[in-house]
């Protein structure tokens, strides 16, 4: 019975301890983000120029192609290279945003961050200090 009992104490006693320790929440509009950062102008570029010259090229080579479906696999092939090209040259600047976040969550002590458009009310916007870090980083 006493075991029981100093088992119930201890299960109350980590409950208690995880309610006291609240998460603090931030908000960010990531896409804002994103686009100021200063490596994203010339990798949009680059994807753009790519895509119209994959384009022309494989409107040119479907045109002298009878069979429909190897006409289906030239433009699966672009949309996989263009994908391909996409993580490429996207993720070091994804991956320079989520740093930032990170510096900030830190210095700020923020536990949890969601999309602000999720959120219907609260939570802390930390989108132009994530912009201004970012920036600092560069």
């Amino acid at each position: 019975m006493l075991k029981k009992v100093l088992l119930a104490c201890l299960g109350l006693l980590v409950f208690v301890s995880f309610c006291d320790a609240a998460d603090t929440v931030g908000v960010i509009e990531s896409r804002k983000v994103l686009f100021q950062h200063p490596g994203f102008d010339a990798a949009a570029k680059a994807l753009v120029e790519l895509r119209r010259q994959k384009e022309s090229e494989t409107n040119l080579a479907a045109e002298g192609e009878s069979d429909p479906n190897k006409k289906l696999d030239m433009f699966r092939a672009v949309a996989r290279e263009m994908a391909e090209a996409e993580e490429r040259l996207m993720s070091p600047v994804r991956k320079d945003c989520e740093d930032a976040l990170i510096a900030v969550m830190q210095k700020r002590k923020i536990t949890v961050v969601l999309e602000k458009d999720s959120v219907y009310i609260g939570g802390t916007d930390i989108t132009e200090d994530v912009i201004r870090q970012l920036k600092v980083s560069k």
